[in-house]
């Protein structure tokens, strides 16, 4: 049963969908509580959409000092949504520690859709990967690969061209249609989905889902002469600093 009324396939259409983006759906969490699973400081607050409109004026979502502002809400079926720009998939650097977790997820499904490959699709249980899709297959890594490879053949799943003189818009076609049964599938399974016109008209709220400060690992010479690490350093998250130096004191 789909408990919310707009599913999830309709993100797979050009027309109406998000485009590059990053989807992350928790269960068992408020949409607040997984903004903050994602980083976002405990004390931070929601903003509204207008303050979102004024921090995108400020710091537009292209440039490299804008913050990694993710729109929550309600999924449904003890689901919740945080949807972020693609870029937020490895924002906070290669040398930096990933944030704390503050909260476990009893299930998750993540979604990266960067315009340039094919959306990865992964779903969660209990921290353990169970399921994935990628380029017109289920991700061999998954712990049940074939979860749901019976729903989607009945739905009758296209394959994906073989060869490479079929023309770019046959290729996307085929593409589009997989990914919209692999969400139809997803959110019939799961009960959950994306509020269309919240989504298309920017009218959700959203939270800051960077910490205030990046850690790093510190690291000494051992006794045998490699590296080990010896412990943390912070230094003040410079998205956050444009932040405060643009008046938005949160």
């Amino acid at each position: 049963m789909i408990e919310h009324k707009d599913g999830l396939a309709w993100i797979a259409t050009e027309a109406d969908g998000p485009e590059h983006f990053y989807l992350v759906f928790g269960q068992g969490v408020t949409p607040r509580e997984l903004a903050i699973c994602l980083g976002a400081p405990e004390d931070s607050p929601v903003l509204d959409a207008a303050t979102i409109e004024a921090i995108d004026d400020a710091l537009p979502p292209w440039g490299r000092n804008a913050p990694n502002i993710g729109r929550i809400g309600d999924a449904g079926n003890g689901w919740s949504f945080c949807l972020l720009p693609c870029t937020f998939v490895g924002a906070f650097g290669a040398e930096s520690l990933p944030p704390e977790p503050t909260a476990r997820l009893t299930r998750m499904i993540d979604i990266d859709d960067t315009g340039m490959d094919p959306a990865n699709v992964g779903y969660s249980h209990d921290d353990t990967f169970v399921w994935g899709w990628f380029d017109g297959e289920p991700h061999e890594g998954g712990a049940q690969p074939d979860l749901f490879t019976d729903r989607l053949r009945a739905l009758g799943l296209p394959p994906l061209p073989a060869g490479d003189e079929d023309p770019d818009e046959v290729i996307e076609a085929a593409y589009d249609r997989q990914y919209e049964l692999v969400y139809q599938v997803l959110s019939e399974h799961f009960g959950i989905g994306l509020p269309r016109d919240a989504v298309a008209g920017n009218t959700l709220p959203g939270m800051v889902c960077e910490p205030r400060e990046l850690r790093y690992p510190v690291y000494a010479p051992a006794p045998d002469g490699r590296l080990q690490r010896t412990g943390t350093r912070t230094e003040p998250n410079p998205r956050w600093v444009d932040l405060r130096a643009h008046g938005f004191d949160m």
